[in-house]
């Protein structure tokens, strides 16, 4: 395989080094990260100076190389398999090596390989070093050092600022009798401190609380609980600030010592030990500022030997910029205004360099207080100032995003804090660092929630969501929130950051978005309307949930638009196609009102509205509403119906009106021609044309009595008089009856599905009324062959009878009903036409064929049945009258039978008196009575009746009167005449007879009413009745 390169001079490879310079290279220049950008053959296209710096080259003398010439040749084909592999596959490639660079000198670094790729696509490779070689030396520092303190002899414990024991070398634990693992994190107090010494230990501790370090004896005890005297020097450690973060103790059994020469001697010595072996840097310094004794660790700090540097003063390897403060610092305590101080400041190291340190400095006093000399103390912080720069970079980009960014350890403490974060919990990061993130940040309801996201952090386990927390003065908000775990290299967890924005305003809008959405569903579920678009890029149709309860359609699939438009009923396909059409090509609205099919087969009535939305002059949506208008649709048809009944009921209360003014009158008249009929027949012979004539004329008398019959019923007026009846017998009398006067042509088929069917019903009227329903279906086939079906059963009304016929609604839902039907097949009834069939006089026939009267008859007879008539007819197809009666018990009995009229009885000679205003009438019932042997009074005035009655009580036996006379009524001659004797019989004569007369008749105490119209038969045999009754 070559690795020669193409020419970075040729135009591929300059134009692909202008891209990569133009997209990384400002940003990469102001980096102090090693960084290098190399093209898909390896070749290094950019180098930032920390990279030149790491390398030891100018950055000409890398540009365009591949640097591994200088590689053995098996490493050079893993250098590049490497490079590839993270081209080709984008996943980056991190390890350890050890790079030296063109000085000679050598770094450990971390070399991260990162994939980019740029607009253009191309692909390029970014190398990034992390140099560690001073943390790798730090760590051998401590680990040396640490080796040192366990080879001293002497006990060397440090402590935190509470007092939990950080360290414990191997001679404290061969003194103390405790292992390291076993102290570590315990209290210092309860390992080495016995109660008799623990005041002086509070004592010491405040002392170097203060800053100041103590050395002396103290007591203390081993872990088998004996006790010893030790020489002890405790020492305060410090940060940059100033506070105290730990104290080191050195510590040595003198409980042997036999003088206090020995016992300081020892102390000396353990001061020594402590001096030559700290890993920090210590020096004594002369009031003047002169080196009077430094360590080891300080000459390693700086580069200079411990002779190079006694000969000189701090002033001299300080930088400019600290001498300043160093000499005021050293003033304030030669003059006694301060006993200690610390900052961090920089000392030339002897190859130039300047080194950072921290440095802590108190003053060593005589019993008098007197400044005798200085004790430094000095910690090379090179590595934490790389760390905090690295840090402080992030954080100023940290600072720079507009999220809020929290980082917090392991156990929540809060460690750092952006701008963004302080803007919005309403904390300053100096405020917040080292507060619990759970107590800052979120309110108790969220407490348990915000334990278990920690938990999962623990498990290294990100964590997103949306989290409910609170701000500084308690407000709280909803906060979208991005945890994610941070590790060490060895995967341990160290800390937590959290991202977070505030959402409140969004979940505000959205829930308002909500809100508002489930109110037009929910306005649009009340109203029965919908919504719909269609957009036009897409042609993509779409429904909102009440278009598809409306369309009976699960609103898991959004429909094509095809179906939409075969959602409506064939008939109107081609009306809303051409309305979409034109709506989206032209923008042209539409509101229609159109008949659909729905998925479940349901035929409804919607209003749908169309509207375009445009853009450039384009239509680019077009959208609508589409509101389920069924029941408005059937309410109109309800309202024409009821309208329609209620101009047919006002014509037939009109007609009633006028039936019942007239129907008194004219059967008195018929009565008398009737009556005068029948006497004239008897006084001629049986062959006269006279006889003949005669009977012609009460012919014609009986059919205008019929007339008047049916006038009365059809408006209701003559009195119903039901019971419960089996309806079978009724309707095979009416076969009987019609079966006699049909053509041969016809067939007359009778089913009774329902023998013991019953209901409420006036036997005769019943009777008549589907005597008229049969005779018009036979009228209607007109002798051609056809066929008549007559039914009877039982049915319970349904809610789905009661919608297809608006006249059912008057029947509540689940009543047990009869229904009789009568079905011809024959032309059936056009729609005009049915909607006049119950109007009075209203007939289809010819002249002398019907009188228009017998539907209406039918239906004044259903009306004071409280029934039902139901008309179903189909051009050319079928008619059906369907006559629903609410069922009755189950106990009845058959029709009534066919009473033939009384025979006249004993001539009994009773005295008759009877009153009617026409002349005619009394004349011709005292010829009739007369015949029969009672002797007749007859008056046209009440008052020459009433007064006959008072002469002679005793005299008269029965006193018939009209109803309706001039002056006097006969409700009124009947309460006269009780008055006058209060047994006798009173009974009244009618042409016509309602309801009201029938409740007034037996308020007066009268015996009966006798119907003029019947017939003077009938008019006899009642009197004959009334006069043999007890």
């Amino acid at each position: 395989m070559s690795t020669t390169p193409e020419p970075l001079s040729s135009p591929p490879a300059k134009k692909a080094f202008d891209s990569v310079e133009a997209q990384l290279g400002h940003f990469l220049n102001i980096s102090g990260t090693p960084t290098l950008v190399k093209d898909s053959a390896s070749r290094i296209l950019i180098a930032n100076d920390a990279a030149c710096e790491i390398l030891g080259m100018q950055r000409e003398a890398i540009i365009g190389k591949v640097l591994i010439e200088e590689l053995p040749a098996d490493e050079i084909e893993h250098f590049l398999r490497i490079d590839r592999l993270v081209l080709e596959t984008g996943v980056p490639h991190t390890c350890e090596e050890k790079l030296t660079g063109a000085t000679g000198k050598t770094h450990t670094v971390i070399t991260t390989k990162t994939r980019h790729v740029d607009d253009q696509g191309k692909r390029y490779l970014v190398v990034v070093f992390m140099d560690i070689t001073g943390q790798r030396q730090s760590a051998d520092r401590v680990r040396f050092q640490g080796q040192m303190l366990d080879a001293i002899g002497q006990a060397v414990i440090s402590t935190d600022t509470a007092g939990f024991i950080t360290y414990w070398n191997h001679a404290a634990e061969e003194i103390y009798g405790y292992k390291s693992e076993e102290v570590i994190g315990r209290p210092i107090y309860e390992v080495t401190v016995p109660q008799a010494s623990d005041q002086q230990a509070h004592e010491i501790m405040q002392q170097l609380a203060a800053g100041n370090s103590w050395s002396g004896e103290f007591e203390v005890k081993r872990r088998d609980g004996t006790t010893f005297l030790a020489q002890v020097l405790n020492l305060p450690m410090t940060n940059t600030e100033g506070a105290l973060i730990g104290i080191m103790g050195v510590s040595a059994d003198i409980t042997e010592s036999k003088s206090a020469r020995e016992a300081k001697r020892l102390a000396d010595q353990m001061l020594e030990k402590a001096f030559s072996a700290s890993p920090v840097g210590m020096a004594l310094v002369g009031l003047d500022g002169r080196f009077l004794r430094v360590n080891a660790a300080l000459c390693r700090i700086v580069g200079m030997t411990e002779a190079e540097l006694t000969a000189t003063n701090f002033p001299a390897i300080t930088h400019p910029d600290d001498v300043a403060r160093d000499s005021q610092a050293l003033r304030d305590m030669l003059e006694g205004r301060r006993d200690r101080y610390f900052t961090e400041k920089q000392y030339r190291h002897k190859d130039g360099h300047w080194v950072p340190v921290q440095l802590s400095v108190s003053a060593v006093r005589s019993d008098t207080g007197s400044p005798l000399q200085f004790v430094s103390i000095m910690q090379d912080i090179t590595d934490r100032k790389r760390v905090e720069n690295a840090a402080r970079f992030q954080a100023q980009l940290l600072n720079a995003i507009s999220q809020s960014v929290i980082g917090n350890d392991p156990q929540g403490n809060i460690t750092f804090l952006n701008k963004a974060a302080e803007e919005l919990y309403g904390y300053s990061a100096r405020e917040a660092i080292g507060m619990s993130v759970i107590d800052l940040t979120m309110p108790k309801m969220s407490h348990e929630q915000a334990q278990e996201i920690l938990t999962r952090l623990a498990k290294r386990e990100p964590w997103s969501g949306e989290f409910l927390v609170t701000r500084r003065d308690g407000r709280t908000f909803i906060a979208q929130v991005h945890n994610a775990p941070i590790t060490d290299h060895a995967g341990k967890l160290i800390g937590i950051i959290g991202v977070s924005s505030d959402i409140t305003e969004r979940k505000r809008a959205e829930t308002e978005l909500r809100r508002t959405s489930e109110l037009l569903e929910r306005t649009g579920a009340l109203a029965k309307t919908g919504g719909w678009q269609v957009d036009l890029e897409s042609m993509k149709l779409t429904w909102t949930q009440e278009t598809f309860r409306i369309a009976e359609r699960d609103s898991a699939v959004e429909p094509a638009l095809d179906e939409g438009i075969n959602l409506f009923a064939p008939e109107a396909r081609d009306t809303i196609a051409k309305a979409v059409e034109a709506a989206m090509t032209e923008g042209t609205p539409y509101d229609l009102q159109l008949p659909i099919i729905t998925e479940k087969g349901r035929h409804k009535w919607v209003q749908t509205q169309g509207f375009a939305e445009k853009k450039d002059g384009k239509v680019i949506r077009i959208y609508g509403t589409f509101q389920d208008i069924t029941a408005a649709k059937l309410a109109d048809e309800k309202r024409e119906a009821l309208e329609t009944q209620l101009r047919q009921s006002r014509k037939l209360q009109a007609i009633g009106t006028l039936a019942g003014g007239i129907a008194h009158d004219f059967n008195n008249i018929i009565a008398s021609i009737l009556g005068n009929v029948s006497l004239a027949i008897d006084e001629t012979d049986e062959r006269s044309e006279a006889r003949h004539s005669l009977r012609e004329i009460e012919k014609s008398a009986a059919r205008a009595r019929a007339l008047v019959q049916q006038l009365l019923a059809f408006s209701r007026q003559q009195p119903v008089a039901r019971r419960n009846t089996l309806i079978a017998p009724i309707v095979i009398e009416v076969a009987r009856l019609i079966k006699s006067n049909l053509p041969e042509t016809i067939q007359l088929v009778t089913e009774i599905r329902n023998p013991a069917a019953v209901a409420l019903v006036d036997t005769t009227q019943i009777e008549q009324a589907l005597l008229n329903i049969t005779t018009n279906a036979m009228q209607a086939l007109q002798a051609r062959p056809g066929r008549i079906v007559l039914v009877l059963e039982t049915v319970t009304m349904t809610d789905d009878l009661r919608e297809r016929h608006v006249q059912l609604k008057t029947i509540n839902t689940g009543t047990a009903c009869t229904r009789i039907v009568v079905e011809d097949n024959g032309p059936g009834i056009a729609a005009n036409t049915l909607e006049r069939i119950f109007e009075p006089f209203f007939t289809t026939k010819g002249v002398n064929e019907g009188t228009g009267l017998g539907l209406s008859v039918v239906h004044g007879i259903v009306e004071a049945h409280q029934g039902v008539m139901v008309v179903e007819s189909e051009p050319g197809v079928r008619t059906a009258f369907s006559l629903y009666l609410v069922s009755g018990e189950k106990t009845a009995t058959g029709p009534d039978e066919n009473h033939a009229a009384t025979k006249a009885g004993e001539k009994h000679g009773g005295h008759i008196v009877f009153i009617d205003d026409e002349e005619s009438m009394v004349r011709l019932v005292k010829i009739y009575l007369q015949r029969l042997g009672y002797r007749v009074s007859g008056y046209m005035h009440a008052e020459d009746a009433l007064q006959a009655l008072r002469e002679n009580p005793d005299d008269i036996d029965l006193v018939i009167s009209d109803f309706n006379m001039p002056g006097t009524s006969g409700i009124q001659v009947a309460k006269e005449a009780h008055k006058i004797r209060s047994d006798l019989k009173v009974a009244l004569a009618s042409g016509y007879v309602d309801e009201s007369m029938k409740a007034q008749v037996a308020s007066a105490g009268i015996e009966l009413i006798i119907p003029k119209a019947d017939g003077m038969e009938l008019f006899c045999n009642t009197v004959e009745l009334l006069l043999s009754k007890n």
